[in-house]
């Protein structure tokens, strides 16, 4: 959740993604926010990603400007969009409950 606080905001982040699901959180984000250039699967990945980032501070500038439109216009961001995907997964899970259940 902090790393879609800080997109919120306007910040970049860069996220190293594990294995465990707590590693894999912000990648998830990034993905959906068509940034998975941000996300790296090792240290020294990590560090060039962030060097590279910062080196170029024109298109993180415009990056930055963008961040918060980006979040609200994604999956993520529109909560009526995603209200109506977790009612579905509901409806779904309790359709399938009952036809075991029958079964």
């Amino acid at each position: 959740m902090t790393a879609l606080d800080a997109v919120a905001m306007g910040v970049p982040v860069v996220s190293l993604a594990g294995r465990t699901i707590c590693s894999r959180v912000a990648a998830g984000c990034l993905t959906a926010l068509d940034l998975a250039e941000f996300i790296a699967f090792d240290e020294k990945a990590y560090d060039r990603i962030a060097v590279a980032a910062v080196k170029n501070l024109d298109s993180l500038m415009r990056l930055r400007g963008e961040l918060r439109q980006r979040l609200m216009s994604s999956a993520i961001g529109d909560s009526r969009r995603y209200a109506g995907a977790v009612e579905a997964a509901y409806r779904d899970a309790w359709r399938r409950a009952c036809v075991d259940a029958t079964a």
